[in-house]
């Protein structure tokens, strides 16, 4: 998960533009006051403990690019390997808050691997664990289905939590 600081600042609804040098200027102003963003930025991975940000002095708020953790990889079954887990989904926004907020980051983990009974005729495999995110309660990934009893049937995978950012009073 990445937050990216930026100031605040707001452009007219409908800016008027001349052909030429005004709009070439205004582009570039935009890529100005953009670039200090790229160079504010902290990523965080997952811990297992929740994890915290504050808004800097100066920023009107951060941009936040969160991506949920993928999912686990299925059990073998007798046809050969368990598939690949899917990615987790990403999204970006802009949170606008004073400096001095606090953020709590909550960062998923993926899943667990299904497991595999490798012809071992036995209803023991449990299933693949579905991730946890980062100490919150509430966004964990669900669990993947039991490997069968009979041969080489794999067990489903566990599926990627969520990785979510809250304000230190939620």
């Amino acid at each position: 998960m990445m937050l990216l600081q930026c100031p605040v600042f707001r452009l007219p609804r409908k800016p008027v533009f001349s052909r030429g040098p005004a709009r070439a200027a205004w582009a570039a102003a935009l890529l100005l006051l953009a670039a200090p963003w790229a160079a504010a930025q902290t990523t965080f991975n997952y811990t297992g403990a929740v994890q915290t940000y504050t808004v800097p002095a100066g920023a009107g708020g951060v941009t936040i690019q969160a991506n949920g953790a993928g999912g686990g990889s299925g059990g073998n079954d007798s046809n050969g390997w368990g598939g690949a887990g899917g990615a987790g989904a990403r999204a970006t926004g802009t949170y606008y808050a004073a400096p001095g907020t606090v953020l709590n980051i909550y960062v998923g983990q993926g899943g667990r691997a299904g497991n595999t009974s490798q012809g071992a005729f036995t209803c023991a495999n449990a299933a693949g664990a579905g991730g946890l995110a980062g100490g919150a309660t509430g966004f964990a990934g669900g669990s993947g289905g039991q490997a069968g009893c009979d041969g080489w049937s794999g067990g489903g995978a566990g599926g990627g939590a969520a990785s979510v950012v809250a304000t230190a009073a939620n």
